[in-house]
């Protein structure tokens, strides 16, 4: 690796199995990168990672549900320069061309990944070098363009002359201003365009700069186009020096001036006609009555021109010119029928062939026998769209009208054009302040304008309405005086709104919620708007002010239910997350505990024992946050709960337990419609812990990988299934996993809180980190594992809010050594306290008839009276004396001790929150928990996972 110096890249793996990708990133650390992988077992974790912007991806040629072909062509569609190197197992030649055909940049097989970094930096070099490649030739092409851009874009005309004073090239302005086809390569010489009484002074320019008497010069001269229309150019002449220093070629820069220079001839006369229409334009400027000002108009330009006859006309809706007002010139025998409807025709079929509108038509007289003269109709134009004409008659048959009094005629149209467009201008303004002072009535909100003193101007409607005071009591108060409370004063005066004037700065406004004072004196919430405008040298206010009474009631009101609403979720999600309570027995220990979020969220833990050597443990995440996550979290234990019921009522008669994947089977077709229409999914672990058989079958719904912390090796394993969530599939099958396990080992199941919390430096807490507390802490107990992580979990987040919640259920295997029980009956009585008798004579009969060694009878008779007042309670105030709930019985012996188990479906009690009575007589009832407690030597109360109330009675042997 020649050249190569050590680097950071980011690598996307697409691989199932993680110890090949650890293998490959190892394999790129040895070749000196940094690496930052991603590694992607599916299409979707695929199609996820390509938005990390990664450097390079390795995949694995065939997966289970993916192959590198498929991965291939997604990475090419949306990183197409990203180099792809396929690393695989065993490649055949042309399953490896296949690969370099659709575009792999090479393929490495995974028994040679020492060559693995050189492959990776040959890929990024030859991108480097692509790229460079690529900038350099991009520099040319767009240099390259940006001269043609220059040159054959310019407004003004360029040529290239050679030393003939042939224009060798010349761009569109230069082609455009002498009329040249832009497919007519033959230009000809510049010399010919110009006017023949020119042609000496230019040649004389031109040699003088190829002589080097001037390295450039101008010169303005006359040209003709070659439609012959005759046009003004200056012309800039730079002569090009070869390399040898021989005479080159010049370069013409060719503006058109001329314009300018038919502006100037016009100006010389149009002086008379301007004279007159500048003292018409004074007509304008009175704002008079427009017919008189425009009949003035035509009268003042007539005469001083001396035509026959003057009109404006205005185009139709049709596409006619109609005639808006006329002037004769003549005397009124001369004029008798003159102004008739065939002169308008004249002109209107005259105007049918124009194109455009816009243009100026001369239009001379057919002969000296006809009653008119020439005409020039002069178009009118109102902002850029044609508006009419102006229309004169010269006197004489034989007189032309020139350039320059066609101008001075086309301004007298545009200074009428222009006095059209105030004129309208003018209506439109008074029509706006109708409209603006419609809204500013009509609006809303309370509208009040201001003068730079802070006195009204201005009170709308709305104000009067809001405030309580009228137009005429407002106007010429002050503002602060009249709206303002006194203890919000400095408020409305740090934007501007000040007692001795306003301090409000144009172009800024200010937008505030404050108070506002009622007539009345009340005071109600306000939005306040203020901006400001000079106005004729003066400063104008604008004050907008809304009632937010109705506002604030309805955020109040929102925020009632938004709080409502979030602690119906908080009392979701803590009854969700109490779980079950802890086991802790000779065989085996679990314990549970969750740490909620910031904002709620949906982690859920459960167990379900089934007997004393099955144990399902559950963990699960819903995705999001927020109420809808909490319900649906404790939806989703309960049906766990349900479905299992169900499950093992139907496999009674086979006499087994349901297996774990059936349960997540059954959940998955009961949550999973449901969650596909709610876009939401369900991540979770289900694990069995088998102590007979020394094996945990688990089933991962796409949850956090499980740990397995082996005491033989003492080391932990990370396990993980290969199913995904419940709610991304219809139809999914779900395999298990089976881990055994010995005493000693520990189970660690959580969720993704515990691997996703954030140190200050955003850094995640990470597998890494949880795998050595773990190991660290593998001696303690489940509880005190789990408060050891959660303590360094805290510690490594130090300030910061956690972000999701944390849930960690650890199960520490003890001795899987079941515990034989040599004898064992059972007893089911009515609810009825006829049935007390019974139960002392079963637990008599029991006692006396355990083989070897029975128990004494002063043992036998203390635990009969226990069980007896165990019974009583429960008849009494579990089942409420109700004789048809029967109460279930289940007495075992053990080579140590005898157990007595009572099973009933009533009301529950927590045993240490009874208080004892007193023991002086007093009080006649509550003795039969003291009786129960100082007559055994053990007793565990609990509910089971059927929801029956468990009572575990126990008399040492």
């Amino acid at each position: 690796m020649t050249g190569f110096t050590a680097a950071s890249i980011r690598v996307v793996i697409l691989e199932d199995r993680w110890q090949d990708a650890a293998l490959m990133v190892a394999a790129l650390e040895e070749a000196g990168f940094q690496v930052r992988s991603h590694v992607a077992g599916t299409e979707a974790d695929f199609r996820a990672a390509l938005g990390l912007q990664p450097d390079v991806i390795l995949a694995d040629y065939q997966l289970p549900a993916y192959d590198a072909m498929d991965a291939l062509k997604l990475a090419r569609q949306v990183l197409p320069d990203t180099p792809f190197i396929v690393v695989t197992g065993a490649l055949g030649d042309e399953a490896a061309a296949a690969c370099i055909r659709e575009g792999a940049t090479d393929y490495v097989l995974k028994d040679r990944l020492a060559r693995l970094g050189s492959a990776v930096v040959a890929a990024l070099e030859q991108r480097k070098l692509r790229h460079e490649r690529q900038s350099m030739l991009d520099a040319v092409v767009e240099s390259e363009r940006r001269f043609r851009t220059v040159f054959h874009d310019s407004p003004v005309g360029i040529a290239l002359i050679d030393p003939t004073g042939e224009v060798v090239e010349a761009n569109q302005a230069f082609r455009r201003l002498l009329a040249i086809p832009g497919d007519d390569a033959q230009i000809g010489r510049l010399v010919s365009y110009v006017a023949p009484d020119e042609q000496q002074a230019f040649i004389k320019t031109v040699v003088a700069v190829r002589n080097g008497f001037a390295d450039r010069d101008h010169l303005q001269v006359a040209m003709l186009a070659r439609s012959g229309e005759r046009v003004w150019a200056q012309i800039t002449l730079s002569g090009l020096r070869s390399q040898t220093g021989t005479d080159g070629d010049l370069l013409a820069i060719i503006e058109d001036v001329t314009e300018r220079v038919r502006a100037a001839e016009a100006a010389r006369l149009r002086e008379a006609i301007l004279g007159a229409v500048g003292r018409s334009a004074e007509l304008f400027l009175a704002q008079g009555d427009w017919a008189s000002a425009v009949q003035g108009f035509l009268s003042l330009l007539g005469e001083a021109a001396g035509f026959a006859q003057a009109a404006v006309a205005r185009w139709t809706a049709t596409g006619h010119l109609e005639p808006l007002c006329t002037w004769a010139g003549r005397s009124a025998a001369e004029t008798e029928g003159y102004m008739s409807a065939e002169w308008w025709r004249r002109i209107c079929c005259s105007e049918r062939d124009r194109t455009p509108r816009n243009a100026v038509t001369l239009i001379p007289a057919s002969s000296e026998h006809e009653p008119h003269g020439p005409l020039a109709l002069l178009p009118i134009v109102v902002r850029q769209a044609p508006w009419g004409c102006l229309v004169v008659e010269a006197s004489e048959h034989s007189r032309v009208f020139s350039e320059a009094e066609t101008e001075a005629l086309q301004a007298a149209a545009d200074l009428f054009g222009d006095a059209v467009q105030d004129r309208e201008a003018a209506e439109e303004l008074r029509a706006s302040e109708a409209r603006t002072r419609l809204l500013i009535e009509t609006a809303l909100d309370a509208v009040i304008s201001t003068d730079e003193s802070g006195r009204i101007t201005d009170w709308n409607a709305q104000a009067a309405a809001l405030f309580g005071w009228s137009p005429q009591e407002a106007e010429g108060r002050s503002l602060t005086d009249l709206i303002i409370p006194d203890v919000v004063a400095g408020e409305w005066g740090s934007h501007g709104i000040m007692p001795d004037g306003m301090r409000v700065t144009p172009g800024h406004p200010q937008r505030f919620e404050t108070v506002a004072l009622r007539k009345d004196g009340r005071i109600f919430p306000a939005e306040v708007a203020v901006a400001a405008a000079h106005l004729n040298a003066s400063l104008m206010v604008g004050v907008f002010v809304r009632d937010l009474t109705q506002q604030m009631n309805a955020a109040f009101a929102l925020n009632e239910v938004r709080r409502h609403d979030e602690a119906v979720a908080a009392r979701i999600q803590e009854a969700m997350l109490e779980g079950d309570p802890p086991i802790d027995t000779r065989r085996i220990a679990i314990a549970s505990r969750t740490l909620p979020g910031a904002v709620i969220a949906g982690d859920f833990v459960a167990n379900l024992r089934h007997d004393e050597d099955t144990i399902d443990v559950v963990v699960g995440d819903v995705m999001g946050h927020g109420a809808n996550a909490a319900l649906l979290g404790a939806i989703t234990k309960g049906s766990i709960f349900q479905v299992s019921r169900h499950l093992t009522l139907r496999l009674f008669e086979f006499q087994r337990l349901p297996e774990p994947h059936e349960v997540v089977a059954a959940l998955h077709a009961q949550m999973t419609p449901e969650l596909l229409k709610l876009e939401s999914f369900v991540t979770l672990l289900y694990a069995r812990i088998d102590l007979r058989r020394q094996v945990c079958t688990l089933v991962d719904c796409g949850h956090t990988r499980s740990v397995h912390y082996q005491r033989a090796y003492r080391r932990c394993a990370f396990i993980r299934g290969d199913n995904l969530p419940l709610g991304v599939l219809d139809r999914e099958f779900f395999a298990p996993v089976r881990v055994p396990f010995e005493p000693g080992d520990l189970f660690v199941f959580y969720s993704d809180g515990v691997l996703e919390a954030e140190g200050p430096n955003e850094e995640a807490f990470g597998e890494e980190r949880l795998r050595r507390a773990v190991e660290e802490a593998s001696d303690r107990t489940p509880a005190e594992l789990i408060g050891y992580i959660t303590d360094l979990v805290r510690e490594f987040r130090g300030d910061r809010a956690p972000d999701d919640d944390m849930t960690l259920l650890a199960v520490a295997i003890r001795d899987t050594t079941p515990e034989e029980a040599g004898f064992r009956e059972t007893l089911e009585v009515s609810g009825s306290l006829d049935e007390l008798e019974p139960v002392r004579d079963f637990i008599r009969d029991f006692c006396s008839k355990i083989p070897g060694r029975p128990l004494d009878p002063d043992r036998t008779e203390s635990l009969i009276l226990a069980v007896h007042e165990a019974t009583c309670n429960v008849i009494k105030h579990a089942h409420h004396g109700r004789a048809d709930i029967p109460v279930q019985l289940l007495a075992i012996a053990f080579h140590d001790r005898v157990e007595v188990r009572l099973f009933d479906s009533g009301t529950g009690f927590v045993p240490d929150d009874l208080t004892p009575p007193p023991m002086d007589g007093s009080q006649l009832a509550g003795y039969g928990w003291v009786l129960i407690r100082n007559n055994v030597d053990e007793y565990d109360y609990r509910r089971d996972d059927l929801g029956r109330n468990y009572l575990c009675l126990v008399k040492k042997r």
